[in-house]
């Protein structure tokens, strides 16, 4: 079976599954998808998505909770 493959640009909505079950997706920009690696772009301001039915339908984030960010030593790429 030969897997399908993004091309660059392609818009990619980006799931996460938690205990069988999504409860969050955002959309990315495809930069390049390989057999090796698939490296995707996450706009600034793109907006998460949550569930309206399931499980974590009614989770939301606290808007006090504070912006994710990179551990010391870690960098973004730029493609």
């Amino acid at each position: 079976m030969t897997a399908q493959r993004f091309a660059p640009g392609d818009l990619v909505v980006r799931r996460e599954v938690l205990l069988g079950e999504v409860w969050f997706a955002v959309p990315t920009i495809c930069v390049e998808d390989t057999p090796e690696l698939l490296a995707l772009y996450l706009p600034p301001g793109a907006e998460f998505g949550f569930p309206e039915v399931g499980d974590w339908a009614a989770w939301t984030p606290d808007p006090s909770w504070p912006v994710p960010r990179l551990p010391a030593g870690w960098e973004t790429v730029a493609c």
